[in-house]
């Protein structure tokens, strides 16, 4: 939370100011401050998140050998049940119960889809390597990487909540 407060005011203050003084110019700060609640459509998405938006909103990168795939299909599975159950509310650890937007947050940095969507297009690929036991993510390059070695959904499962709780900030997660 202090990195986005100091990225956003600290870092890009210039770049912030800037875009403030060009709405006042033309007079839309002034209806953004009075009518914020109407105004609000226009920069952040109203719609709840669902599941199927999550899941239309990736553009999933399957290998090409057989094998591979096989495994990224079943894990492919295993992420849309996540999904599905995560809107259920039925996935927690110890805390809390794992919500849509931890995910959306967990590669993306923000916990909505933009209105007019994203300017690069959401990506779910997959790591083969036995090393890898956690999913990782991009949030530059708006990517998810889900390890395909998971025996059931329970680990599938457990391996995701904690990737996704246990994320410490913006960075190469």
């Amino acid at each position: 939370q202090a990195l986005k407060v100091h990225y956003t005011f600290t870092y890009s203050k210039a770049e912030t100011d800037q875009f403030i003084e060009g709405l006042e110019t033309v007079g839309i700060m002034d209806a953004l401050k009075t009518y914020s609640s109407i105004m609000q459509v226009y920069f952040i998405q109203v719609e709840q998140l669902n599941a199927s938006s999550i899941k239309d909103l990736l553009s999933v990168e399957y290998s090409r050998d057989t094998g591979k795939k096989q495994l990224e299909i079943t894990t492919y599975r295993y992420f849309s049940n996540y999904l599905d159950k995560i809107e259920d509310q039925a996935v927690r650890n110890e805390e809390r119960t794992v919500e849509l937007s931890d995910i959306l947050m967990f590669f993306t940095w923000t916990t909505h889809i933009p209105p007019g969507g994203f300017q690069t297009q959401p990506t779910l690929s997959f790591l083969h390597n036995h090393n890898d036991k956690l999913a990782t993510s991009s949030t530059c390059s708006l990517t998810l990487r889900v390890p395909v070695h998971s025996n059931s959904w329970e680990d599938f499962s457990a391996m995701m909540t904690f990737s996704i709780l246990g994320s410490e900030g913006f960075h190469n997660t």
